[in-house]
């Protein structure tokens, strides 16, 4: 949730699987521009996978922009991994930064 706004998150493959390219979709207000994101490991660290933003589409009509990135998540030790993926969103009119996170889980079938 963005203030009086929401975020929605759309990703290409549920169940998520390992060591396939991901597109993840994210649609929220035009008044908000998406700076940085990442995924990170919450049961084990892994370090910090950074999303690479592609071009944004804006959609006059409702007043809200659609945001595409890929993702890659590779095989891991553990099974039964968990995952936080933040996304740092600017406020443009008042220049805050808010972070939103997407908790999900991935299981290894090896």
């Amino acid at each position: 949730m963005l203030g009086d706004s929401s975020i929605e998150f759309h990703i290409s493959e549920y169940p998520v699987l390992l060591e396939e390219m991901l597109n993840i979709t994210l649609t929220y207000d035009i008044q908000y521009v998406a700076r940085r994101g990442w995924l990170e490991g919450t049961n084990m660290f892994m370090g910090k996978t950074p999303l690479v933003f592609k071009e944004n589409h804006i959609q006059e009509v409702n007043k809200q922009v659609t945001q595409e990135t890929e993702l890659f998540i590779g095989a891991c030790s553990e099974p039964n991994m968990r995952w936080k993926l933040s996304i740092e969103l600017e406020d443009l009119q008042s220049g805050q930064l808010q972070t939103v996170y997407v908790f999900f889980q991935t299981q290894s079938t090896q």
